[in-house]
């Protein structure tokens, strides 16, 4: 059963799993301008 309220958390939680993956990315490449964030 499809329920939104689950999917708009699901969804936040992806996406805050996918920016700490990129941000971590980032840093391990040094690219400076993303330590700001």
């Amino acid at each position: 059963m499809f329920q939104a309220g689950s999917f708009v958390y699901d969804g936040e939680y992806y996406f805050a799993r996918l920016a700490r993956a990129f941000l971590l990315l980032a840093e391990s490449e040094g690219i400076p301008f993303l330590v700001d964030l």
